[in-house]
């Protein structure tokens, strides 16, 4: 896709994204490891749920507010690919495959699968191998190239007003989270030194919860309009994602960690439930 059809893409999402309030009272949240079975959290009742996958290698879990819609990337005959899967359905639906890697899922409030695809495997950054944004519907249709730049953009999420969000990286010494808004060129709201590896927003939509990838540590930090991000805590790297969540506001965040799911309300750490499997979170 060329800059222009990008640009036009992302005027129809800041279109979208302008829409009427999308807020929901109930909004589930996914934590667990690269396996089948995940545990599902109602941020607003903290109810937790044990579910099993239909798929046995399952990375990248998305889930509806919902609760009933699932995306994950798993295997697709010799490579991996992009599925789709509802509750209810007898087996999942292959949406997107092809030579490449596949990442980081998400599902929009109006119901498209959001996606990162780079054209190779590996770690190579050259010209044109950049992991880029993509959607496409549950079904497999309407498949759409959303960024172009250099770089990697990957980690997609929503405001909840539906606005689009995700991490853009130079893949060699700075990081930015961005947001489409009602111009044809995304926001900026962070921008660091060094690897992001997550990001969210706030229920209001006016702070960003990120995850700095350090050496030994994720450390979970929070921007708010134009002020200097502050570090709220740091974590091991035991994990291989955190899997950060804002709850009912902006004091209330759900992560993961050491095999549990963990909540942290006005500094008060409490657990919420434990994984079955510790050792593969």
């Amino acid at each position: 896709m060329t800059s222009a059809g990008v640009t036009l893409m992302i005027a129809a999402l800041a279109s979208l994204s302008a829409s009427p309030d999308r807020t929901s009272l109930t909004r589930y949240v996914a934590f667990g490891p690269q396996g089948s079975e995940w545990l599902l959290v109602e941020v607003a009742s903290r109810r937790v749920e044990r579910i099993t996958l239909p798929a046995k290698d399952v990375d990248g879990l998305a889930v509806s507010s919902d609760g009933t819609q699932f995306a994950y990337v798993g295997p697709a005959g010799n490579s991996r690919g992009l599925w789709s899967w509802k509750r209810g359905d007898a087996t999942p639906r292959l949406v997107e495959s092809g030579a490449g890697k596949y990442s980081d899922p998400a599902i929009s409030p109006d119901g498209w699968i959001y996606f990162s695809r780079s054209p190779v495997n590996g770690r190579s950054h050259t010209f044109g191998t950049y992991a880029q944004v993509f959607r496409i519907r549950p079904d497999g249709t309407g498949l759409q190239q959303i960024t172009d730049e250099n770089g990697c953009h990957f980690g997609v999420s929503f405001t909840r007003r539906g606005q689009l969000q995700y991490i853009h990286t130079s893949c060699t010494a700075q990081s930015w989270v961005e947001r489409v808004g009602q111009t044809t060129s995304p926001e900026i709201l962070v921008a660091v030194v060094g690897s992001l590896a997550e990001a969210t927003a706030s229920p209001d939509g006016r702070s960003v919860l990120f995850v700095s990838d350090e050496p030994d540590s994720f450390v979970v930090q929070e921007a708010t309009g134009r002020n200097t991000p502050r570090v709220l805590f740091a974590l091991d790297r035991r994990m291989r994602r955190v899997r950060l969540a804002y709850g009912r506001n902006k004091d209330e965040i759900f992560y993961q960690q050491g095999g549990k799911v963990w909540v942290l309300n006005h500094g008060v750490r409490k657990m919420v439930a434990a994984m079955e499997r510790e050792a593969l979170q």
